[in-house]
């Protein structure tokens, strides 16, 4: 059982950590994105907040809905992606830009 848990709770944070390297990654390429993470990126750039604040915000609405609607499914899995995923997607762009991985923005095709 114990085993179990650590396996479940290792691929939690690995496909949190590719969630937050992933929306980077496409943010950089600038070849759209899904509506909610569009979402999120443009009320970031409107506000001029970082985009970790404005899903960390956006998520907690979506929390508000799940507790009403679908509290069964809430988890240790839902607060590690609500506060964590964010900030990783800030981290993946303030290291990459810097080390020369990928440019702020792609040229228009």
């Amino acid at each position: 059982m114990h085993t179990n848990l650590v396996r479940r709770y290792i691929a939690m944070l690995g496909g949190i950590f590719i969630m937050g390297l992933g929306v980077a990654l496409f943010r950089f390429s600038c070849m759209g994105n899904d509506p909610a993470t569009a979402m999120v990126i443009a009320a970031s750039d409107r506000a001029g907040v970082k985009l970790s604040i404005v899903l960390i915000l956006v998520n907690t609405l979506w929390f508000c809905l799940e507790y009403l609607f679908g509290r069964n499914y809430i988890g240790v899995g839902t607060f590690v992606n609500w506060f964590a995923v964010g900030p990783l997607i800030t981290f993946f762009q303030n290291v990459s830009i810097p080390i020369g991985l990928f440019p702020r923005r792609f040229p228009p095709a």
